[in-house]
């Protein structure tokens, strides 16, 4: 089951460390849209980001989420961002993953795409399971709030 827009309201409310950092206003009917706190590139980190294309950078979320036992997280593109060009790779958060939000995202587009720190490129659907997993995440990236990664 998704949570909508109460029953997130209603966790956060309760005390719930589901969504740290978050802003009551980009809580949507079913996701929340993420703020961004900065482009992670081979060459460093920054602000603002000018994606020429065919190139791609990772994005960080302010937020940070620690998933409960019984919930998910799917990042989503947001549909503005499609339709300039742009696509997104991110991970399913995992039942126990407590990190800031992570996604890649690329330029498909034949145009230069600037992106600042403004933008909220993508949202996040909280989706609860019927039960529990017997194992809960907890792998390489857990706990990750600064961005350890990048390939070549």
């Amino acid at each position: 089951m998704i949570l909508v827009d109460r029953q997130l309201k209603d966790l956060l409310s309760q005390g719930s460390d589901l969504l740290q950092n978050y802003c009551e206003k980009n809580i949507q009917s079913i996701s929340y849209d993420l703020r961004t706190e900065a482009y992670d590139t081979s060459s460093g980190r920054s602000e603002t980001c000018d994606l020429a294309p065919g190139e791609f950078v990772f994005v960080e979320s302010r937020e940070i989420i620690h998933l409960p036992n019984d919930i998910i997280g799917h990042v989503l593109l947001r549909n503005s961002l499609i339709r300039q060009g742009l696509q997104m790779e991110s991970p399913v958060y995992q039942p126990g993953h407590k990190t800031r939000v992570y996604f890649r995202i690329s330029n498909l587009s034949n145009n230069m795409i600037s992106l600042s720190q403004a933008d909220e490129i993508a949202s996040m659907m909280f989706i609860r399971l019927d039960q529990s997993p017997e194992r809960t995440y907890d792998g390489k990236f857990q706990n990750e709030l600064n961005f350890r990664n990048m390939g070549e």
